[in-house]
Formats: C-alpha cells, structure tokens, sequence
C-alpha cells in the first residue's frame, strides 16, 4: 500500500511538471486566449484601442511605435490573416497602385487590408478604430517598402555599361576629392579600394555599397571636413575607407534584415521630410495590384504599372533614410578607431564590436538609433 502511494504521487508529479512545462511553452498563446476571453476583444483590437486614445507619432512617438510593434507581432501570429501579413510584408508599393481608370489609387491596398482585419477580428465599426488599424499596416508596410527597396539596391551589381551606374561612380571620385585635404591627384586605392577597378569591390553589397559611399562621401565634401578621410588616410590611423564604408553597408543591410531598424525607420518616416532629388530613376520599377480606389473590392482590370517618377521617389525616400543610418554607424565606427588607436589587424573586430554593440543598444532603446546626419 505504501508503495502504490509512492507511485501514484511519482505519476502525480509528472502530469504536473509535464503540464507545467507545456503551459510554459504555449504561455503567450494561453495568455492572449485569457484576454481575449475576459476582455471578448481580440490582442489586435486592444492594441488599437490603446493606439487611438494616444494621439499621433509626432505627439507621442514611443508610445505610438510601440503600439506598431506589438500589432506586427500580433499580425504576424495570426493564421487567418496569414495571406493579409504576407502582402504587407512583400512591400507592395501602395501608393503607386492604379486604378481602372489610370488614377492613383493612393492606399489601396492598405485599406484593403485594414477592412479585412476589422472584419475577420470582429471589430465594432468605429472611426477611430480604423485610423488605429490603417495607421499600423501603413507603418508596417512603408518600412516592409524600405527593406525590400534596399535588399534590390544591395542584389544590383555594378555594371560599367550602365550609364547610370558610372555616373554615380564618377560623382563618388568627385566627391572623394573634394573630402580629401591633398589637393593632389589621387588613385582608387589612396581612398581605400582594393585595386585600380573600384567594380570588384562593389561585388558583396552591390549598387547599395556605391550609393553609400557616395551620399557620406558627399556630406563630408558639402561640409568640408577633411579631416575624416585624412585621419583614415594617416600613418598613425590607417584603415582602408572605401571598404571600411563597403563592410558598413553589410552591417546595416543585416541589422534591417533582422528588423533592429524598424523603429528608427518609422521615427524616421514620421519626422523627416522626403528628399528633393530622385536619381533612381533608372534602378527602381515596380508594378502593382490593381484596386478601386477608397473601397476592398479587386477591380476587373489588368494590372497596370504605377508611374516611373512615383517609383523612384519612394526609392529615393527609403534610400536617403539608409544612407542617414549608414552615415552614422560610420562615423561611429570612425570615431571608436581613432579614439582606441586601432590597426588594420584588428579591422574586422572592429566591425563586429560595433555590430554587437548596435544590436545590444537596438534592442534595448526604444529611442531608436540616434542619427547624426
């Protein structure tokens, strides 16, 4: 008997641990379950209600992005809205979508999918709501844009019979001269290249590696700080810049890969104006799903593609808020060099000291990253 009561509280002990084991893994699910049932709203619903009540990105920004975030995590797990977060995250360029009559349809396919939420959720139908919801999926989707434009600026080689391409690559020589403070004439491999053909450099980030170079080689000529590039150029400080900016370009490209920069992006698209100039006028095109504007209903029409100069200004746009954080994570880089002496023999440590550190800072700041330029 004393034994079958050892053996029954053995058993006992197991179905409890097993149980406990398995609610730990399944806690999140089980806690959004308890919500959902106590509160009847959905996580999604909630994370709008809380939205709509404080105000918009520019009055309270932290509050604001990190309602974004759990919404695009609460999206993200959420099987009948699979398809929905699937499209917002292939970066399909909205704004440019057209309609049957050739009319911009602005934000068709957020509203599109904003109605589609509310309606699978089982939202109450309330104006605040919705601008709650459209202003989750648009923040998703523009930053989704940001990545996907930067992920086929980084896949485009160089190619030396692209006009467009040694266009950029005269302007990056200019640019190098005018940040140089020798007034000599000066070779590929004085600004840190490789050999005499910057192309080969360019292999591992592409055109993005190049268009780098140039918008940070261009705010130190505008500025005139010649400094920066002497002291990288000097004995006591040497390490080769032009791939020092190539190997940035890859840090920053992983960093949005893994979504670290989302929120600096979206304080970014908030806050920034877009820039005036669009030179991707002859890398960026895209085409887009047909919809009726201001309604969810697919229209029977082929798909049209959108406008060239809509395209290239939201290229431009998502170029010109990398090459902001691409700047500083260089200087950055610049300044830890100089400061700890460092050596072309621990160039690599280099960079991966700071890239642990601007992973272990993003994901701990809520601030996002703190731009220089």
């Amino acid at each position: 008997e004393y034994m079958g009561r050892l053996l029954l509280m053995w058993w006992v002990f197991v179905a409890v641990f097993g149980v406990g084991l398995w609610f730990l893994s399944r806690r999140f699910k089980f806690v959004k379950w308890l919500r959902h049932a106590l509160s009847g709203r959905s996580e999604l619903e909630r994370v709008c209600d809380a939205l709509s009540k404080v105000g918009s990105i520019a009055e309270n920004p932290l509050a604001v992005c990190d309602a974004i975030a759990a919404f695009d995590q609460s999206l993200a797990q959420s099987r009948p809205l699979e398809h929905e977060y699937s499209s917002l995250m292939s970066g399909s360029d909205s704004s440019d979508a057209i309609d049957s009559e050739g009319k911009a349809s602005g934000t068709a396919l957020h509203d599109m999918i904003t109605c589609r939420i509310m309606s699978v959720k089982k939202f109450p139908s309330s104006s605040s709501l919705q601008r709650a919801v459209f202003t989750c999926v648009s923040s998703i989707g523009e930053v989704a844009l940001i990545r996907n434009t930067i992920d086929a600026l980084a896949g485009t080689h160089y190619d030396s019979d692209n006009p467009f391409h040694t266009a950029e690559l005269d302007k990056l020589r200019n640019a190098l001269h005018c940040a140089s403070a020798t007034q000599n004439s000066c070779t590929w491999e004085d600004f840190g290249f490789q050999g005499k053909d910057p192309a080969t450099d360019f292999r591992g980030m592409g055109l993005l590696g190049l268009l780098n170079l140039l918008f940070f080689s261009t705010q130190l000529a505008e500025t005139r700080d010649r400094t920066f590039l002497a002291e990288a150029s000097s004995s006591a400080h040497y390490y080769p810049f032009a791939i020092a900016g190539i190997n940035i370009s890859a840090l920053c490209v992983r960093l949005l890969r893994a979504r670290l920069l989302d929120r600096t992006l979206l304080l970014l698209a908030a806050t920034s104006a877009p820039p005036s100039a669009a030179p991707l006028a002859h890398v960026a095109t895209t085409t887009t799903t047909t919809t009726a504007p201001h309604t969810h209903e697919p229209v029977d029409a082929h798909p049209r593609q959108a406008p060239p100069h809509r395209v290239c200004r939201r290229a431009e746009t998502a170029l010109h808020f990398f090459n902001r954080i691409y700047s500083t994570v260089f200087s950055r880089f610049h300044k830890v060099w100089i400061d700890e002496h460092g050596s072309v023999m621990q160039f690599n440590e280099y960079l991966r000291r700071l890239e642990v550190a601007l992973q272990e800072e993003l994901r701990s700041d809520k601030r996002g990253l703190p731009l220089l330029y």
